[in-house]
């Protein structure tokens, strides 16, 4: 990999992963990065008809267990955002 990809990822605190149902079942090794770093706040999310959801799914049950797979790009951008709600809320107030 690019070292300026290793620099940009290895300052992340949480990362979003989506697989869209027309996407090419491609490498992602920031994903397979993230999952191995218990410290990064994960979310993925995988379109219903996406021809590797019961792989990404099995997979990231192994790895993280209860890790939710989320089946709309809505959703799983809800959930990336949700840890943070509270820090806007408070740095506001």
């Amino acid at each position: 990999m690019p070292d300026w990809f290793n620099r940009k990822t290895a300052r992340r605190e949480s990362v979003l992963a989506w697989r869209a149902q027309l996407a090419v079942a491609t490498r992602a090794p920031g994903l397979g990065m993230a999952v191995a770093d218990h410290g990064i706040t994960l979310v993925v999310g995988s379109d219903p008809q996406y021809v590797r959801r019961a792989n990404v799914v099995a997979q990231l049950g192994y790895a993280r267990p209860g890790l939710r797979v989320h089946s709309t790009l809505a959703e799983t951008i809800e959930a990336c955002r949700a840890p943070f709600s509270d820090e806007v809320v408070r740095a506001s107030q």
